[in-house]
């Protein structure tokens, strides 16, 4: 079932409104049009499988409010802006106990005839009787964030907030180790530029989106993540709302943090140890011939 969302913030993302309308059911596409100049237009379209998953989007969002703006959700016309077949079908036709289909009386009684079309200069006729009907909406882009039907969707902030405090931990943690002396100051460092650079690439990918311009390839991002800015990718992620939902990105970026986190625990180890006091010794060998 395809559904129409207006009324929609102009810096919201693909991500942000999948999650909405994900807390109801499976989502298999999402759409959101922009202009000649790559600005958000402040509708989009969607396409849930199950019908009632989809009315039950449509009720609980249709009037809730968005950073600020009230959203007006409800079913998407066809391609002559009319109700899906299957709804016209059971209002128009039934089927006779032989299998074929009857015209259903209650149905031609009630239906406009060409006299009820208005004639005034100044009304627009109705839309059954357009000689040419507005055309379809705009193709929507497939996604990979298919789920499977009944599955639980656990809220998108829940989890950014644990790779929020995933970050906080691990800072702490290395910041202790570094006053321990149990790990060099220079990893602190690169953890932190690292961080800082994942944030700034995460925030620039952001505004690719929302200006419909080149993106940053996924796997720069989870490269970024694997080397240590991590902590600057999960900030990223719950602060600008960017990269919560889509998957199979959510599993990867989790996978890349457990593969750095066990190159740091390897830090505690003899051989460990040892790298760290030979690149110490060639850091500080490199410094004193800049000197």
């Amino acid at each position: 079932m395809d559904i129409f969302i207006g009324n929609i913030p102009y810096d919201t993302t693909a991500d942000e409104l999948e999650g909405l309308l994900a807390h109801h059911g499976r989502v298999d596409r999402v759409h959101l049009p922009v202009d000649a100049a790559g600005r958000p237009r402040g509708f989009g379209f969607a396409t849930m499988p199950v019908r009632a998953h989809a009315a039950a989007a449509i009720a609980a969002l249709d009037g809730s409010r968005l950073k600020g703006r009230s959203l007006r959700v409800n079913e998407a016309p066809d391609r002559n802006g009319r109700r899906p077949r299957d709804d016209r079908r059971q209002d128009t036709a039934t089927t006779s106990p032989t299998g074929r289909l009857r015209r259903n009386p209650a149905f031609l009684a009630n239906a406009p005839t060409r006299d009820a079309r208005p004639t005034s200069p100044g009304r627009v006729s109705d839309t059954r009787f357009r000689r040419n009907p507005p055309k379809s909406p705009m193709p929507l882009r497939q996604t990979n964030t298919a789920r499977p039907t009944g599955t639980t969707v656990t809220p998108v902030r829940a989890h950014t907030r644990r790779a929020v405090l995933a970050a906080a931990i691990f800072a702490i943690v290395l910041a202790a180790s570094v006053l321990l002396d149990l790990v060099s100051s220079w990893i602190l460092a690169a953890y932190a530029l690292l961080s800082l650079l994942t944030f700034l690439v995460y925030a620039f990918d952001k505004d690719a989106s929302q200006r419909g311009n080149r993106r940053v390839a996924e796997g720069n991002l989870h490269l970024l993540s694997l080397a240590g800015g991590w902590p600057g990718a999960s900030v990223a992620r719950h602060q600008l709302r960017h990269k919560t939902v889509k998957q199979p990105f959510r599993t990867v970026f989790a996978i890349t943090i457990l593969a750095n986190c066990a190159g740091f625990a390897w830090l505690f180890t003899a051989d460990g140890a040892s790298a760290q006091q030979q690149l110490d010794s060639f850091i500080a060998a490199f410094a004193s011939q800049l000197d």
